[in-house]
């Protein structure tokens, strides 16, 4: 009997490891965007916003409109790029990236990330844009952008063909409202700020506004609804 029970015990032990590894794992892979692409299915869409404001407390620059594209290749994360035109700065000068043709347009790129962060005490989902080095100039002015910029990723739990990611400013600061996030295995807290500097000038902390909007999801060429999965 006593090696019965024994064995019922290391039973229930297995299973409860099971299902605490399972638990973990699955935590793990939230939050995501459903479906989710691969290398070789990527889910793909197009972006677009209004007016867009970045800057800090030396330069500000406005954007009327952008257009853009992503592709999800991962369970969190992707590429995209983003053209923002009719670019100007605030003595009107036209703005104009290093590798760009068009006038008035700064292209930017990088990878997304599907992230979580906290808003009062609960846990809401982020796409974090993790920019390349971004070079631009307003008229005699060369402006450089690093880092990153979370925005809010909503709905949530919805199944939709449109999701809306939002760009706050805090407050009066040169900074994003999310700057804390979790890392990708939910385990601790990662910071993410956007940079910028002006000509060989320090790096200083810069924000962006902008509310953009993300549709006509694809994979393999079809049409799909997508659902923000949060943590």
């Amino acid at each position: 009997m006593k090696r019965i029970k024994f064995v019922g015990i290391a039973i229930v032990a297995m299973l409860s490891l099971a299902v605490s590894m399972a638990a973990s794992a699955s935590a793990a892979t939230v939050p995501n965007v459903l479906p989710a692409g691969t290398a070789a299915e990527p889910v793909t869409a197009t972006a677009s916003s209004g007016e867009t404001e970045f800057g800090n407390g030396f330069i500000k620059v406005t954007s009327k409109k952008s257009t853009g594209t992503q592709s999800g290749n991962s369970t969190k994360l992707g590429a995209f790029t983003n053209k923002f035109k009719e670019t100007k700065d605030t003595l009107g000068s036209a703005c104009k990236g290093s590798k760009d043709t068009e006038a008035e347009t700064v292209t930017v790129s990088g990878t997304f990330h599907i992230r979580d962060y906290k808003e009062g005490t609960s846990l809401r989902t982020a796409t974090i844009f993790l920019l390349n080095e971004v070079k631009f100039s307003c008229g005699s002015i060369e402006v450089t952008t690093v880092g990153c910029v979370a925005g809010a990723l909503t709905p949530e739990n919805t199944k939709t063909k449109t999701l809306t990611v939002t760009l706050a400013r805090n407050g009066s600061l040169n900074d994003n409202k999310i700057v804390t996030i979790l890392n990708e295995s939910n385990t601790e807290n990662e910071t993410c700020q956007l940079l910028a500097k002006m000509g060989s000038g320090a790096l200083e902390l810069s924000s962006q506004v902008q509310t953009s909007t993300v549709t006509e999801f694809k994979k393999n060429g079809a049409a799909v609804e997508v659902e923000v999965m949060p943590l």
